[in-house]
């Protein structure tokens, strides 16, 4: 459920990006925007400037996940695998999809969405496999274990996003 409720908001997202930028920016202007895109995210993931993130904080309302495992694990799938709906903290999120809007088109955005579903599914499913009838409380283990890691999922962000500039400037 994760990977293709990923596939298909990159999907709609990215051809939002690319019918919006097809018909008036050459190619150029379109690389000139997102190298200064991502050069302004960059310089705010080092805390010189503050930008508003492009985000929604909306969580799952408790009401939604009190059916069945299964029921649960689906809503869940469904909301975190699109990546629109709830908080993620980080640029290379949209970036991802700017870029393949720009760039490569709709069928990257769905491929790069299937790929941030499944990896937003994995954790869950790991722990689900290692802990089959466990009382655990599979989403505190995960928050704790995991998302608890923010300074290591910033600098490991913010390497990304040198990265990308890096390869921006040489291509």
């Amino acid at each position: 459920m994760s990977a293709l409720s990923g596939g298909l908001s990159g999907l709609l997202l990215t051809f939002s990006v690319y019918w919006a930028a097809s018909g008036f920016l050459t190619e150029e202007i379109r690389f000139i925007l997102f190298l200064l895109i991502v050069l302004v995210y960059f310089i705010k993931g080092t805390g010189l400037i503050n930008l508003p993130q492009p985000e929604v904080k909306w969580q799952v309302p408790p009401s939604w996940v009190s059916r069945s495992v299964l029921g649960n694990m689906s809503i869940w799938g469904a909301v975190l695998g699109a990546g629109l709906f709830t908080y993620n903290p980080y640029v290379s999120f949209w970036l991802i999809y700017v870029y393949a809007g720009f760039f490569l088109g709709p069928a990257a955005g769905f491929s790069f969405g299937l790929v941030y579903g499944s990896a937003r599914a994995l954790p869950s499913v790991l722990y689900a496999f290692k802990y089959p009838k466990s009382s655990l409380d599979i989403h505190a283990v995960i928050t704790k274990k995991i998302w608890g890691k923010g300074r290591a999922f910033h600098l490991a962000h913010q390497i990304v996003l040198a990265a990308l500039l890096v390869f921006l400037m040489v291509r």
